[in-house]
């Protein structure tokens, strides 16, 4: 079936060029076959009259009354995209410049749904320049299988799913039931659906279990989202087979770095530890820092059984209850795995660094390392507060020393410093979560990102130098590299807007990255600090991979790639192999074009797998926060506005950052209406503005686990001193931007004074 649709609409697009061409003059049904070479009487005329029987019926080829045949007047206004639905419409992207956002009403999707591709057309622009439109048919299911909750209604059936995209719930027929009752959970399968006005028909294929266990409810994410719970056997046997202790024939032809001290830094509950720092005071007064990364390209021959798997995976998915590794246990957490007082095969990158914190040298090599020490982010953290009891912590504190240099460097070129904390949660036996803890960057967090930051930095120009020239211009080699390109304007035009809403100022026109810094350092005392970190990261472009390289944004490097985390990024897997490669030799150019577009589908799939890893796990955090929610029905809290609707706000709560819906109708002390401009519920009596970023206290009514949505009434304004949990302290680096700053303005005014000598 998709195969004809393909050929079908491949021949549609055939005949919109040819009317495009033919244009101002129409062409009968017979003209169009004989320039497409289509003979009568054939199955391609009869594909041709369906070809042109559905243009018409699209609007995008006229019939006159001649039977002749032309290209609508507004056929550009008909597009192919991507439905994304959120709350209760949805948009349609599509990939043409003047049309790539169509915003479509929730009863003019017909029968699409989330992910789908669709043909789309543009009825409405606003003097805004805000574009409206209908589906007009789906080309291609996103999904046909869903994670949902069995309900019964009268003597019918419904699956509600568990995703809050899916806008639709599924019916199913008795006999389709396979076994399930209402409130169980499980996995249905699209059976139909051809009419907009009545439910999509479908079929349980596997019962789940009982709708609210924590497991059942966990187990529904790896579901949802087609995640693979368990490795193929084949795959499982060629690991055991690969995973042995290095041997004397290993280790031959590596350098060795046994001798050197050499930690591994992680979080506490780290399995797998793929990354390892050494420091060396050198003779000159510099000092030698050693990024060595597990050599997984070892132990994982290039299209080998594992190899095929870790890359349909893509990448390591950390839900709040497990993880689902990209590579077998026997090597992530064993072989591969830098554990301390154990021979292991590393990749290392040594560089060269004076007190100032320039890189002098480097060097990439294969080696062999045995670690002497596993630390904890907590046990760093205490080393740095000033705890000197451990005969490690002068290597510590200097290798704090040199991260704190090159994270200034980094501002002070134009890195970005988001603040975007993470929630860690605590589970009991039975898999419910009975705490929330937010995870915050610290001076020990800081320490190890600079140092894999540097490392992956250096990797990246590392290619750049072993890239032959053509005159003044670098052909770069065949390569794999982390981009991110600058925000679209738009986005952040509409960000700035709205940050100016709150009476903030904020520069008109584009902003530079050094701008976007300042801004973040001056907003870092408010209460809508968070908010507003938010609204800047969704104007963001995505960072991805691939195999051009434009340089990394956010990070202000005009070089960057994913070097440091074999054992759970298969770009970084590829990365040591291309790296290992170019050491042998430098392959011809004739064999570059072949190689570019390999590592382009590799680089594509990546950002995919990627993409698809970060929902999962959000959804596995939405979950785990109403799970926990659960227990709070009836409680109070001060919560900050986070986003608004037509209808109403979302709200996250202090202390366990779990959100939700405060509908208009809740707010007791004032009529509200939404001012779209000023993005604000305006109180028509008072004046008052709730806007995003607003302090409120309100009470949690009602928990659906189900949709994993809450709603919350109104009581008032927050209370004042109650801010405990509050995600809105200043961040710990404030200090550093404050210093780039200061350090900024003094190079400009030495810069202004010599010059001025000069003249």
């Amino acid at each position: 079936m998709p195969e004809t649709q393909n050929a079908l609409g491949y021949l549609k697009h055939s005949i919109i060029q040819l009317l495009e061409n033919a244009a101002p003059q129409t062409l009968r049904l017979q003209e169009i076959a004989t320039l497409l070479g289509i003979v009568p009487d054939t199955d391609a005329f009869t594909a041709l009259q369906q070809a042109l029987r559905e243009l018409v019926d699209e609007g995008i080829v006229r019939k006159s009354r001649r039977r002749r045949y032309y290209l609508s007047d507004d056929a550009i206004r008909v597009l192919e995209g991507t439905l994304y639905v959120f709350a209760f419409d949805g948009v349609v992207r599509t990939d043409h410049p003047e049309f790539e956002n169509i915003f479509v009403e929730r009863h003019l999707m017909n029968t699409a749904l989330h992910g789908d591709r669709v043909k789309v057309r543009v009825t409405t622009i606003t003097p805004d320049q805000k574009i409206y439109g209908e589906i007009l048919r789906v080309l291609h299911r996103a999904q046909t299988r869903f994670v949902c909750t069995i309900e019964k209604q009268d003597q019918f059936y419904f699956a509600i799913p568990d995703d809050e995209h899916i806008h639709v719930d599924f019916l199913i027929h008795r006999s389709h039931l396979n076994g399930a009752r209402p409130r169980d959970k499980v996995l249905i399968e699209l059976l139909r659906w051809d009419d907009p006005y009545k439910n999509p028909t479908a079929r349980v294929i596997e019962v789940l279990g009982r709708a609210g266990k924590s497991t059942v409810e966990f187990d529904s994410i790896v579901r949802e989202f087609n995640l693979p719970p368990a490795f193929p056997p084949e795959v499982l046997k060629e690991a055991e087979r690969l995973a042995r202790e290095p041997t004397a024939a290993d280790i031959a032809h590596r350098r060795d770095f046994r001798a050197i001290p050499t930690i591994t830094i992680d979080p506490t509950d780290a399995k797998d530890y793929d990354d390892a720092l050494s420091l060396e005071r050198l003779p000159n007064g510099n000092y030698r820092l050693g990024v060595h990364i597990a050599d997984v390209s070892h132990y994982v021959p290039e299209g080998s059984a594992i190899d095929r798997e870790a890359f349909a995976r893509g990448t390591s998915v950390y839900l709040v209850d497990r993880v689902i590794p990209m590579l077998p246990e026997v090597l992530s957490t064993n072989i591969c795995s830098l554990v301390p007082h154990k021979d292991r095969l590393t990749y290392s990158v040594l560089m060269e660094i004076s007190p100032r914190g320039s890189v002098k040298s480097y060097e990439i090599v294969e080696s062999v390392i045995n670690s002497d020490e596993r630390f904890t982010y907590e046990e760093v953290q205490e080393i740095i507060d000033g705890d000197r009891s451990h005969p490690l912590s002068d290597m510590i504190l200097q290798l704090h020393r040199i991260a704190q240099q090159q994270r200034k460097r980094r501002y002070q070129k134009g890195g970005i410093d988001f603040d975007n904390p993470e929630l860690r949660f605590v589970l009991d036996d039975q898999l419910q979560p009975v705490d929330v803890q937010l995870k915050r960057r610290t001076d020990a967090t800081s320490l190890v990102e600079e140092c894999m930051l540097l490392a992956n930095r250096t990797v990246a120009e590392h290619i750049r130098k072993l890239s032959p020239r053509r005159g003044k211009r670098i052909q770069l080699l065949p390569f794999l590299y982390r981009i991110h390109d600058e925000p679209d304007p738009e986005k952040l035009k509409t960000a700035l807007e709205l940050i100016r809403s709150f009476g903030i100022k904020t520069p008109t026109g584009s902003l530079s990255s050094r701008e976007i810094n300042q801004l973040l350092l001056e907003i870092d005392h408010l209460p809508e600090k968070f908010v507003i970190h938010q609204l800047l990261l969704r104007a963001m472009s995505k960072a991805v991979y691939s195999e051009y390289n434009i340089g990394h944004y956010g990070l202000g490097f005009s070089d960057y790639t994913h070097f440091t985390s074999p054992i759970r990024r298969y770009p970084d897997l590829v990365v040591h192999r291309l790296l290992k490669r170019y050491a042998r030799e430098i392959p011809p150019p004739s064999e570059w074009k072949q190689l570019e577009e390999q590592l382009g589908a590799i680089a594509d799939h990546c950002s995919a797998q990627e993409r698809l890893a970060m929902e999962a796990e959000r959804a596995s955090i939405k979950l785990a926060q109403t799970m926990l929610a659960q227990k709070f029905i009836g409680e109070s809290f001060n919560a900050t506005v986070t986003g608004l609707l037509r209808f109403g706000a979302f709200v996250m709560v202090d202390r366990y950052y779990f959100e939700g819906l405060l509908r208009i109708g809740e707010f007791f002390d004032d009529f509200y209406l939404f001012n779209e401009r000023l993005q604000s519920f305006i109180g028509q009596r008072t004046g008052k503005r709730i806007h995003i970023g607003s302090r409120l206290h309100v009470q949690l009514v009602k928990v659906n686990l189900e949709r994993r949505e809450l709603d919350f009434t109104y009581l008032g304004d927050a209370l004042d001193g109650d801010t405990v949990g509050s995600p809105y302290a200043p961040s710990a680096a404030k200090a550093l931007l404050q210093e780039a700053k200061q350090k900024g303005k003094r190079k400009r005014r030495s810069g202004k004074r010599k010059k001025k000598k000069v003249s």
